[in-house]
């Protein structure tokens, strides 16, 4: 365990994670005929993204939190959804396998949060930016039901923070700088605005108390 209580696996998948989601967007980026910019970036992003050498996009990945979102603070909208499975049978059967890399992640990523949700929930809060009230439901909700939200997930897959203006300009830079104080300071940044979304109800005002109290 590290100084702040988390598992070297989680920490581990959450850097695949990140990793792969990356490699998401430069392949994006690389599509031709896209009128839109890939996961909510702004257009000049995605192509930068692409340009950053491995040791680059192993920096930007180090942050400690998924770089994706599913827009998990917004709780009413994914406790509608997880309620599904109490009135659909399970389909195990249905994990995305021929459909598109966007899919495959989806899955791949709720099946992390779940299982993260059952053996860190702390994590799962702190990674995915979720009140640990969502936290809960996702460890009560069936493995085999997620397939069935993967379409869902992936219709509101965003980069994490992408309507910042300043959080995915910084973190590439502070990846390219290799200044380890830089990005430090961007990684930490990002962190605080990933917590404050995940408690905010109108105007900021936390959600039944901090998420901090978790961890």
């Amino acid at each position: 365990m590290n100084r702040i209580g988390l598992s070297q696996r989680a920490l581990s998948d959450l850097m695949s994670l990140n990793l792969v989601f990356l490699g998401l967007i430069r392949a994006r980026a690389a599509g031709r005929g896209r009128s839109t910019s890939p996961f909510g970036l702004p257009r000049p992003l995605p192509a930068s993204i692409a340009r950053l050498g491995n040791a680059e996009l192993v920096s930007v990945a180090g942050c400690p939190f998924a770089l994706c979102s599913f827009g998990l603070h917004e709780m009413d909208d994914w406790e509608g959804l997880l309620a599904q499975q109490v009135s659909e049978p399970a389909a195990a059967d249905r994990w995305p396998g021929a459909a598109g890399r966007g899919r495959q992640f989806a899955a791949v990523a709720l099946a992390m949060i779940r299982d993260l949700a059952v053996t860190e929930p702390h994590a799962a809060s702190l990674f995915f930016g979720m009140p640990p009230a969502l936290a809960e439901l996702f460890a009560a909700t069936d493995l085999a039901a997620l397939p069935r939200f993967a379409s869902e997930a992936e219709g509101s897959l965003r980069a994490r923070l992408a309507d910042h203006p300043r959080f995915w300009p910084e973190l590439i830079a502070a990846a390219r700088s290799a200044s380890v104080s830089r990005q430090r300071a961007i990684r930490d940044l990002g962190l605080q605005l990933t917590l404050q979304r995940a408690l905010r109800v109108n105007g900021g005002t936390p959600r039944g108390g901090a998420l901090c109290r978790s961890f």
